[in-house]
């Protein structure tokens, strides 16, 4: 039992504001809840993995306009360590992430990350590493949010695929 590891969380907010524009009352309600969980193993000889998934429900109104906004958003993800040979690490992590309103996707994207380093044993003093980013070639991710003055679109581009090998010297 004391090799896997749980962990369940969750939040709520609730907002409330009032405007006039053009000397008219408009109302804009927010109402967030997320929840998440994660399971991993804690082991010392054997591979870990760490699975994640997270959800987040936003519904947002606003008095000004005739149909409500709902957003959910899903987040799995999925964490992987090993040790093998005594002398080699694997690592990588994969997170996918899909935005839908109304029922339709809005966006979604994927990060693929992986390392390999080598190390003769645990006290040498050199480590090479081989070492890959976004190895998806992912592009950008978009963000859509409203506030109470507009909706925003929000997109962060990412760096492009990037594989390195690096050589680690230990003082």
């Amino acid at each position: 039992i004391k090799k896997i590891r749980t962990r369940f969380g969750g939040n709520f907010s609730y907002n409330k504001s009032y405007q006039f524009i053009n000397s008219e009352e408009n109302t804009n309600e927010s109402l967030v809840r997320g929840m998440n969980a994660s399971v991993g193993t804690n082991f010392t000889k054997a591979p870990n993995v760490t699975l994640r998934y997270r959800i987040t429900y936003v519904d947002q109104s606003n008095s000004a306009r005739p149909s409500d906004i709902k957003t959910v958003t899903h987040a799995p993800s999925i964490d992987f360590d090993a040790y093998i040979w005594n002398s080699v690490t694997l690592t990588s992590d994969f997170t996918f992430n899909e935005v839908r309103q109304g029922g339709s996707k809005q966006s979604s994207f994927n990060i693929w990350n992986a390392k390999l380093a080598y190390r003769k044993d645990r006290d040498a003093k050199w480590e090479y590493e081989l070492v890959g980013n976004n190895l998806l070639a992912t592009g950008s991710q978009v963000d859509i949010s409203q506030s109470i003055i507009a909706f925003t679109v929000n997109e962060r581009f990412i760096l492009p695929r990037f594989v390195s090998l690096r050589v680690r010297y230990q003082l």
